[in-house]
């Protein structure tokens, strides 16, 4: 009983935490008068919600830590932000190589490059959506619970998946984009779990990744992409799997008996 208490509490405010963005239209709705704040809405408003999602689950953490979980963890360890960031970015960029190279032979960088697309396509989502998803959602799951590995991530990552639907033309393509994105969140857990709960490593191949998207010509804007893109991309996906399978035959898996569901002693 207290097992599933404890699933249950994480999971409702990690699925809370995944709407918490959506008060944002709201906040600014007294400020949309302002000239300014029109012409800049999308930024402001990204910006913004990205602000609140990110204060939103440090204090969530804090609290589960301190007053439901009852450990003296910080908010920071319990999140993989504490973990090595100069050896998560320099992992992350090397993995993302494959795409800046082949993109930069193929087809080139876009005419017309914005600091604001970078930032709200790239960056934020890239820290914010990490944080949240895998660090929160899957990484407290996983660590103080006894769910296992898959369990967590094929609810987490649908989940995730269904939150891009809105970029689909039509309901094929609406469904590639949350079997390609559901995946993504598949495959960013599998890398933060196995790099000692590293989150940095994820978020920089996440911001990266997304980046490619907003400074080269790749003739689409959604996360399915096209042959191009996905080409390339692929590389990167393939590149980062065999290194970090290479990485557990030399060591051990964080995954090795918890697959499914976790010993009592975890």
């Amino acid at each position: 009983m207290k097992e599933l208490v404890k699933i249950t509490t994480i999971a409702i405010l990690g699925y809370i935490l995944t709407l918490s963005g959506k008060i944002t239209p709201y906040l600014l709705a007294p400020l949309k008068q302002y000239p300014w704040v029109q012409n800049n809405y999308n930024f402001i408003y990204y910006t913004t919600a990205n602000l609140l999602e990110i204060s939103i689950c440090l204090i969530c953490t804090y609290l589960l830590l301190r007053y439901f979980l009852k450990t003296k963890e910080s908010v920071f360890e319990a999140l993989g932000l504490s973990s090595n960031i100069g050896k998560g970015i320099l992992i992350g960029v090397a993995f993302t190589l494959p795409m800046f190279i082949g993109y930069a032979w193929q087809v080139g960088l876009q005419n017309d490059i914005k600091i604001s697309s970078i930032l709200t396509n790239a960056a934020y989502p890239g820290f914010s959506e990490e944080l949240i998803y895998r660090a929160f959602f899957i990484g407290l799951l996983f660590r103080y619970t006894r769910l296992g590995f898959f369990p967590i991530v094929v609810l987490v990552s649908l989940l995730f998946g269904a939150g891009h639907l809105y970029q689909g033309e039509s309901v094929i393509h609406s469904i590639m984009v949350m079997l390609v994105t559901s995946f993504g969140s598949l495959f960013f857990a599998w890398i933060f779990f196995e790099y000692k709960w590293n989150l940095w490593l994820p978020i920089t191949m996440h911001a990266l990744m997304n980046l490619c998207w907003s400074i080269f010509a790749l003739d689409t804007n959604d996360a399915a992409g096209n042959g191009i893109a996905n080409t390339f991309r692929v590389f990167t996906i393939l590149l980062a799997v065999f290194v970090t399978l290479y990485k557990i035959y030399k060591d051990s898996s964080a995954l090795k008996g918890k697959l499914i569901w976790q010993p009592a002693s975890i």
